[in-house]
């Protein structure tokens, strides 16, 4: 009912906000004075869509149409400065007489550069910031530029590889599902990892592992961020760490990621049609998936490929899953009123015929100027998706096949684990959301050196997860037992709401001539609901019965919690001769969930930036421009609901009666997780800006870390109390190179590099040298360990670094490696005297990218990138389960094939497993692309103004020491446990787009 009810009113919402840009939507009015004009590429002529014009000091701009064209009206007559801005282009500025009911025509001729250090970003004051003056670094994506060379699947395939330090974290390659994104290292040893989401200005869910639960494993891999439309997108800042994020305050600590929607551009309406056709496909699945090994009654060794089996029987196990995506949109301007329209469906297949997605979404901005002093935004979106996954880690086509018992290849079962895929694929998971986000921004230029902006924003998600199996008869019912044939079906109705109430003002002033300052003041409330029901059924009565009313046996609960966070803020830059600037800050929050002992907390910043290279003294020929830069700051992240406070759990009493027991101890003292960040680089361009280097070195300590520690009985309230006594830090570097190595007019190449690394270490645990972090891996040789001196969330167990293996294949004399400290000696012990040692880290330490294209005559792209994740663990449950508890593994049939210390974990896998903590780095051809832009004379017959034609090619190769099937692949619930156990790998795709102006 409430799904239904917010569809009706974002129905209600945007019919009226498509009714007033109809009633705006008219040929430019007679009498409207204002500057008008087209932007060129000021090598090859052709229009430039996107570009920002501004006319300086009005707070008045808009963005140039596809074809070029710009009008920006309402301006008093008189000399005006108008600007032009686009990234990747040099910034450039002209002046223009407005005369008194006229239109003065102007264009601009931009450039390509490298860098760009007059670009505006947002930096959670009012105003946008020049990139110049900002002593941190901020990662801009120009969503625009890149879905004209090749259409991402999603926003999450939109960040990977395109911002060094941010790490996109793959659940499965399931169609719908998505990834855990994390930046700069893990910022905390409990609490949530990623970064907080703003879409245009307000903060909206970011939730990732949502989605159905398979049998209790809690395999859900959906991730909030991808509710988004790519195609509705202008560009994405990423802000990445507490040096920048200072403003953004409680919660901030993991980052921030701004996406920015379109608008409308030009003064003439336009239509844009989009549509993405393309292919899933499970490339060589009957090599890449591992045959089954056994021995027959005669004892003679034989292996059964279940893919290649059930492709001969014309059962085969994967399919290629077609994937068709369409947006039409409108954009324009006119009487005061610019608007941006667009619809989108999609209906995408995965390679699991249990697995799609269909989708559709609604978006209308508005963005009016009524006088010259104000500015009014209205942003509305709403999605609606459904979405069924593959039961990968439960009882899906993987977990069957890899798991298989080829003994049993003549049964019913055929080789398959449980059950044929007619009757596994009988179990549903599903998700079904309603999603509504509205914002309104009102902005006033109280007086030429004073601005105060407004914004209120709504986010609410209604999402529907299920899990069902049917109440099975016939031939499928042998494969359950008497009860579970009787099916069952769990839903969970989970509403998520975020409001965002945002105030700030910012004052700009000419102190002397070379003096400037911008003073800025705001404040926010963020507030936080979520609901959640369940309903769980089990044991249907008869067939063809769905609901969990009809079943005997019924369980349902209810979660409520709400969290708010208040704060304020003031800033004060200041500027000498608009290249030294110095910049200080100061953040005061309050949240809900701190102790009730504890109340306000403050969050300090400073920073500086210097473009030295534009100093009277600079003369160094080959750099075109240097910035150095340095930030310090300080953001935090709140205690979980509830964490604070002394907590019964329900039971039933001995009597038969409702009683409670204790749970939580409580904490009224407990104060969020304080991070720590100092950050220095540099942004320099040579060459004639065909070179660009940005480079960060940063610093970043978690103190004041929240545990969860047992308390002694004797303290009269037994069980668990959240106390603030861990630390960590992490220390890393990024670095990207943007080079053009050549630029003609008929030939053009770029190269860009891209690599971060992070080195993670716990500091402190209070009075524990080692916390155990809950992991999936289906072995007690290895644990997941929080513990001092080493990486958040690593890997330790016991090694076998000796051993012989009998004629027989049985491992004989086997030492493990004695250990020093939790690290390898190289000294053989008997293994239970030896230590567990440290095996690896989770989080891959190196992460990068590299992207080169070439554009001929100016209308012919050709790209590619690859991109790597290096010095990075995962649990291999794969190999655990088929090697050491099933013994499928052909080195069980053949040990000569592997070394004698991994056969020997094999058969002592209780006592020693590292090889289940694998070598997951990779480098991956993650993407190549043609694209093409139609010439004119090809679209007279469609009426077309522009179009572009795009074929791409995805996760065509990858080099890899992993021995399972995907290394991208792992549990995204547990922002630690990085267990891969029959995910759906990452699928080969082929794409086909076809862009087109009217």
């Amino acid at each position: 009912m409430r799904a239904r009810r917010m569809e009706r009113m974002a129905g209600r919402l945007l019919l009226v906000a498509s009714l007033l840009t109809a009633t705006t939507v008219e040929a430019q009015q007679s009498g409207q004075q204002g500057v008008t004009g087209i932007v060129r590429d000021a090598q090859n002529q052709r229009p430039i869509g996107g570009v920002a014009v501004t006319v300086n000091g009005t707070g008045r701009g808009t963005l140039s149409s596809e074809d070029g064209r710009f009008t920006i009206v309402g301006l008093v007559a008189g000399s005006h400065e108008v600007s032009a801005r686009k990234l990747g282009y040099s910034s450039t500025s002209r002046a223009a007489t407005v005369t008194t009911g006229a239109l003065t025509t102007i264009s601009f001729a931009l450039s390509r550069t490298a860098t760009a250090l007059d670009a505006v970003v947002i930096t959670g004051t009012v105003e946008g910031t020049q990139r110049r003056s900002i002593g941190n670094t901020v990662t801009t994506i120009s969503a625009s530029d890149q879905l004209d060379r090749t259409p991402p699947a999603s926003v999450s395939a939109l960040l990977n590889g395109r911002a060094p330090g941010v790490t996109v974290v793959g659940g499965t390659g399931a169609v719908g599902a998505g990834p855990r994104i994390n930046i700069r290292g893990q910022a905390s040893l409990s609490l949530n990892d990623q970064p907080l989401l703003y879409v245009d200005g307000i903060r909206v869910s970011n939730d990732v592992a949502s989605g159905p639960k398979s049998q209790g494993y809690g395999s859900g891999v959906i991730s909030r961020l991808n509710d988004f439309n790519p195609d509705d997108i202008e560009s994405i800042e990423i802000i990445k760490g507490p040096a920048a994020a200072t403003l953004y305050g409680t919660e901030a600590s993991n980052g921030v990621i701004q996406i920015i929607t379109k608008r409308g551009r030009g003064e003439n309406a336009s239509w844009d049609f989009v549509t993405h056709q393309g292919l899933n496909s499970f490339r060589d699945a009957e090599n890449r998936v591992p045959a089954n090994y056994y021995r027959d009654t005669l004892g003679q060794i034989q292996f059964q490929n279940i893919v290649a089996e059930e492709a001969a029987r014309g059962t085969p196990i994967w399919r290629n899953g077609r994937t068709q995506d369409y947006t039409l949109s409108l954009s324009g301007a006119a009487n005061k009123v610019s608007y941006y329209i667009a619809g989108n469906g999609a209906n995408n297949q995965g390679i699991d015929a249990t697995n799609s997605e269909i989708r559709s979404s609604g978006r209308v901005n508005l963005f009016t100027s009524p006088n010259t002093k104000s500015d009014i935004g209205l942003n509305l979106s709403f999605v609606r998706s459904a979405i069924d996954l593959p039961d990968d880690i439960g009882n899906g086509a993987l977990f069957n096949i890899m798991f298989g018992q080829p003994l049993g290849r003549n049964s019913p079962k055929r080789g398959f684990y449980g059950s044929p895929p007619e009757v596994f694929r009988l179990n549903e998971l599903s998700q079904d959301v309603h999603r509504f986000t509205g914002s309104l921004r009102v902005t006033h230029r109280t007086a030429s050196w004073l601005t105060n902006q407004m914004s209120l924003g709504f986010d609410q998600t209604d999402e529907t997860n299920t899990t069902y199996r049917p109440y099975v008869t016939g031939f499928a019912a042998q494969f359950y037992s008497a009860t579970g044939a009787l099916g069952y079906r769990n839903v969970g109705d989970q509403g998520t709401t975020f409001l965002t109430a945002d105030f700030g003002s910012t004052a700009r002033r000419t102190l002397t001539k070379s003096l400037t300052s911008a003073t800025s003041v705001g404040a926010q409330i963020y507030r936080k609901q979520v609901r959640l029901l369940t309903a769980n059924g089990s044991q249907f009565p008869a067939p063809d019965l769905a609901s969990v009313s009809a079943t005997a046996q019924r369980l349902g609960s209810e979660l409520a919690s709400v969290n708010t966070t208040a704060g304020v803020y003031a800033q004060e830059q200041m500027g000498w001769n608009d290249r030294l600037f110095l910049t200080g800050a100061l953040r005061i929050d309050n949240n809900s969930a701190f102790g009730a002992n504890f109340s306000f907390i403050t969050y300090p910043k400073v920073s500086g930036s210097w473009v030295i290279s534009e100093e009277p003294f600079w003369h160094v020929p080959l750099l075109s421009s240097l910035k150095l830069r340095a930030a310090y700051g300080q953001t935090g992240q709140q205690p979980d609901n509830f964490a604070a406070l002394r907590t019964y759990s329900s039971i039933t009493t001995g009597s038969g009666t409702a009683g409670v027991t204790p749970q939580f101890v409580g904490n009224p003292d407990l104060k969020p997780e304080r991070g720590i960040e100092k950050e220095a680089g540099f942004e320099a361009s040579a060459l004639g800006d065909r070179i660009s280097v940005d480079f960060t070195a940063y610093d970043k300590k978690t103190t004041d870390a929240i545990l969860l520690l047992d308390q002694a009985p004797s303290l009269g309230f037994p069980g668990a109390q959240y106390v603030n006594i861990g630390s960590l830090a992490n220390r890393g570097l990024e670095l990207q190179v943007r080079t053009v190595p050549m630029d003609r007019p008929n030939l053009r190449w770029t190269f860009d590099v891209g690599f971060a690394r992070n080195d993670n270490k716990v500091l402190d645990l209070g009075s524990r040298g080692t916390i155990i972090v809950p992991s999936n891996l289906d072995t007690p040789a290895i644990t997941l360990h929080h513990q001092v001196g080493f990486p958040a969330g690593s890997w330790f167990g016991k090694k076998i670094i000796e051993a012989t293996i009998d004629g027989n294949g049985v491992a004989q004399s086997y030492k493990c490696d004695r250990g020093t400290d939790s690290r390898a000696d190289g000294v053989a012990v008997d293994c239970a005297s030896a230590q567990a040692i440290y095996l690896g880290r989770s989080d891959p330490r190196d992460v990068g990218s590299v992207a080169s294209s070439v554009t001929l005559f100016g209308g012919l792209t050709l790209s590619a990138m690859l991109d790597f994740k290096l010095n990075v663990q995962h649990g291999d449950n794969d190999a655990v389960v088929r090697c050491a508890i099933f013994a499928t593994c052909r080195a069980n049939y053949y040990p000569g094939e592997v070394p004698a210390t991994t056969l020997a974990e094999y058969q002592h896998s209780d006592v020693a497993a590292s090889y289940a903590a694998a070598d997951a780095s990779f480098k991956r051809l993650r993407e190549i692309a043609l694209s093409y832009t139609i010439p004119a004379r090809f679209l007279g017959p469609a009426r077309a103004s522009r179009g572009i034609f795009t074929l791409a090619a995805r996760n065509l190769r990858t080099w890899t020491p992993w021995t399972s099937l995907d290394p991208e692949t792992a549990w995204v619930t547990n922002q630690f446990d990085k267990s891969n156990q029959t995910f759906t790998p990452q699928p080969t795709q082929i794409i086909t787009s076809l862009r087109l102006t009217f």
